[in-house]
């Protein structure tokens, strides 16, 4: 008797709805980083050329999958102006792009890297 594993739509679905991983954003040389931990996503700078101040700083923190909303999530973005969080609002296109709306901050677009590119 051969036994198969078939994932189910379901675990196929969270697979393609991950956004963990390394992120470039858009046109610049600054990557994040984003881990998930007991079903809370975080981001950390891991490059940022032009601010390497920022490497190793939380980018956004507590995010989690909206309900009933396929390809968004939300959680907090630091505010370096005040000791409480900002709101972080991430969303997914259809071409696989993630923007990131900070506030306060700003929007910025996102493509998924298979790892951080070497400087030089």
């Amino acid at each position: 008797m051969v036994l198969l594993s078939v994932p189910s739509a379901y675990a196929v679905a969270q697979q393609t709805e991950s956004i963990e991983g390394y992120w470039k954003q858009q046109g610049e040389s600054f990557y994040i980083r984003i881990d998930s931990e007991d079903g809370r996503m975080n981001a950390e700078v891991v490059r940022n050329d032009w601010a390497p101040g920022l490497v190793g700083t939380t980018f956004f923190s507590n995010v989690v999958a909206v309900q009933g909303k396929k390809g968004r999530w939300t959680g907090e973005a630091p505010n370096p102006n005040s000791s409480r969080a900002g709101k972080a609002t991430l969303k997914m296109n259809r071409s696989g792009e993630l923007s990131v709306r900070l506030k306060p901050g700003g929007r910025s677009m996102w493509k998924r890297s298979e790892a951080v590119e070497k400087r030089f």
